[in-house]
């Protein structure tokens, strides 16, 4: 999964690698791109998305579709799960103001966003990342003895 965020914001930033024979990110996908980025707590609808870019919705949806192999739909969960991990890396992390960070409504609500998107539960990521990062410092620190 981590590679296909990477990958995923790496399209975004930059645009397609000219090694797989595809043109540049377009000006106006570049345009709602950032715009989904800057945002990603308010869920704007396609269309608002597609206006702000200069397109229909239509238009929109196929070109995105075209350049980026995936939805915006998809884009935009793909986002909001690597904005949410990327929090829950920190200590501390309190997954109700997490949930309102990424515009749910409920805690409820994002656990059940994040269990579809990732297949585990926020607190099962969290206590299995905190057990690996311990497992980690303790490799570190029996190696260094």
């Amino acid at each position: 999964m981590e590679a296909l965020l990477l990958g995923l914001l790496g399209a975004a930033k930059g645009g397609r690698d000219s090694a797989d024979g595809r043109p540049p990110l377009d000006f106006r996908l570049s345009k709602a791109i950032r715009l989904m980025q800057a945002d990603i707590a308010r869920e704007h609808s396609l269309n608002e998305i597609a206006r702000h870019a200069g397109m229909s919705q239509a238009r929109f949806f196929s070109m995105f579709r075209d350049h980026m192999d995936l939805t915006p739909g998809t884009y935009w969960n793909t986002l909001r799960i690597e904005h949410a991990i990327s929090i829950m890396r920190q200590q501390g992390t309190n997954l109700t103001r997490l949930a309102g960070d990424l515009g749910f409504d409920a805690q409820g609500n994002f656990s059940r966003f994040f269990r579809q998107q990732t297949g585990v539960a926020p607190k099962q990521y969290r206590r299995a990342m905190r057990q690996a990062i311990s497992s980690k410092k303790r490799v570190t620190i029996e190696t260094h003895a």
